[in-house]
């Protein structure tokens, strides 16, 4: 029998607020509950999770409001929202790690989260990962690495996974490292896994596997919290929906009743056109050539948005890092503008010309510690210094005309990164890039981790882009934003160029039969 966890605040009766929309509670009552404990044999109609008119505020700014949901066992629900509209916190007072100002919050199991950045250490062995801070001990006191590994070993099969326990964890793609913490999470017994963008790093055929995954477990009991961006995948693996905005819940229901754009239309409050711009032809000016007997060939012209796919680890992030300068060119030539460069470091890229968008944002894309305006003066250090001193003024001014163009939301450019929602925080890693003045934008994975309305802003921008005549390389792994906003896709296999679809061809089903090897009669192959 799992223990009841229960948590009782003071319940808001009433709320009045300002005209800045401050609200405070006018009178409060303790709610008193009593939950029996839950068996695993009881049907998969119980509800294991309640929550009542939970209130939560960080100083003034209230982020949760009177926001009531409930999840019954072996039931997945879809959680979405812009950035900021407050999914982690709801997570995080699920959780314990904070507590609200006011509501009510039944949970009657052990609960685990999957977050995105994942919780692993890569020099550990997965089953000292698996074991991390509950280690299994023999009698002698020792830790019973057997044990472990033969437990690690039988979790894992449970899943379908057959992984080496002692095998390093950075040796495992990303969505194996996925599969060993919900293999973890079930180990303790968990019957409700949170899942925050688990398919944020997965290609098409790794979020298949999860999604067989969850269905397995949807059917042995366990309930599910899937919080995504993508909101075909919510369509398609979730039973419900809430959709949060500005932290209310705005929207309920089954998740198979809604489309992906009803959806997104309640999340921002508003009808949503076309999220990707019109892209113009192309100017004839040749702005990037690549030739490698090894990789293939590639041009990109003036104007254009080139779309990069292929399956995982098909060498999609060496292509965009190799043109940045972070690799060595192992042969053929690159052009950059009609001259011939050859880089030593990701420094002589930027110097040729050459902008590049890291698909890590908080890793390597920004400083998140720095404010805004340091972020896109060290986007350009030459340009904005003399004789070895940063001119602040200059870098002040720029970073004020780039939030307005580029409608970062924030109270000033001296806010540090850290405070901004994901898609702000992007549109300062692409004006990070676009400090230097390049003429050629690599941008791997532009919008991951973005929400829908952010998405649109951002695509609206790199079209704008585009039509002053920069030349774009799109690494991505999201098909639907390669299909939006491209007109040419080049895909690789195996770390090669193999060919691309244009027009009329520019299908997700041409694609992944160049991608895969199944192309028949795609239009254009590379020999």
């Amino acid at each position: 029998m799992q223990p009841t966890r229960h948590l009782t605040f003071p319940r808001v009766s009433a709320l009045h607020g300002d005209l800045k929309g401050r609200v405070a509670p006018r009178t409060a009552e303790k709610v008193s509950c009593y939950t029996l404990p839950v068996q695993r044999n009881d049907a998969q109609s119980v509800e294991i999770l309640a929550i009542d008119a939970l209130c939560q505020s960080y100083g003034e700014h209230q982020v949760l409001k009177n926001l009531s949901l409930t999840l019954r066992r072996g039931e997945i629900l879809g959680v979405i929202g812009e950035n900021g509209a407050g999914k982690s916190t709801l997570v995080k007072c699920v959780l314990g790690m904070l507590r609200p100002v006011s509501g009510r919050i039944d949970l009657r199991c052990s609960a685990a989260a999957i977050h995105q950045e994942l919780n692993l250490a890569d020099t550990l062995p997965v089953y000292a990962n698996f074991f991390l801070g509950r280690e299994l001990r023999n009698r002698f006191g020792l830790l019973d690495i057997p044990a472990m590994a033969r437990r690690v070993a039988d979790g894992l099969g449970r899943i379908g996974l057959a992984i080496d326990p002692f095998a390093e964890t950075g040796a495992l793609t990303v969505s194996e490292k996925q599969m060993v913490e919900i293999a973890r999470a079930l180990d303790i017994d968990a019957e409700l896994l949170i899942l925050d963008e688990p398919s944020a790093l997965l290609d098409d055929s790794e979020t298949r596997r999860l999604f067989a995954i969850m269905r397995q477990l949807r059917e042995d009991g366990t309930a599910m919290v899937y919080i995504s961006h993508k909101l075909g995948e919510i369509r398609e693996i979730c039973d419900r929906v809430a959709i949060l905005r500005d932290g209310e819940l705005v929207g309920a229901g089954r998740a198979a009743d809604l489309t992906p754009r009803e959806m997104a239309e309640r999340m921002v409050g508003r009808p949503l056109a076309d999220i990707y711009p019109e892209i113009p032809p192309p100017a004839p000016e040749v702005a990037l050539a690549f030739h490698s007997a090894s990789l293939g060939d590639l041009e990109i012209h003036a104007g254009e948005i080139v779309g990069i796919a292929g399956l995982a680890d098909s060498g999609q992030n060496e292509l965009g890092e190799m043109i940045a300068g972070f690799r060595r060119l192992r042969d053929g030539t690159l052009a950059v503008g009609g001259h011939s460069v050859r880089f030593r470091s990701p420094r002589d890229a930027v110097a040729a010309g050459i902008g590049f968008l890291t698909s890590d944002r908080n890793a390597s894309g920004v400083w998140r510690d720095f404010s805004i305006a340091e972020n896109i003066g060290l986007g350009a250090l030459d340009r904005f210094s003399r004789r070895g001193f940063v001119m602040r003024g200059a870098v002040g001014e720029a970073a004020e005309r780039v939030a307005d163009e580029f409608s970062i939301r924030c109270h000033g450019v001296g806010d540090a990164v850290a405070t901004l929602s994901g898609g702000n925080a992007q549109k300062v890693a692409i004006a990070k890039v676009l400090a230097s003045n390049p003429s050629v934008l690599v941008l791997n994975e532009l919008t991951q981790g973005v929400d829908v309305g952010a998405r649109q802003e951002i695509y609206a921008l790199i079209g704008r882009l585009a039509r002053a005549g920069l030349a774009v390389m799109l690494v991505s792994s999201d098909m639907t934003e390669l299909l939006g906003l491209c007109r040419r896709i080049a895909v690789l296999r195996d770390g090669r160029l193999v060919g691309e679809v244009t027009d009329d061809r520019l299908t997700e089903k041409d694609i992944i039969r160049l991608a895969t090897g199944t192309e028949g009669d795609a239009r254009k192959q590379a020999p």
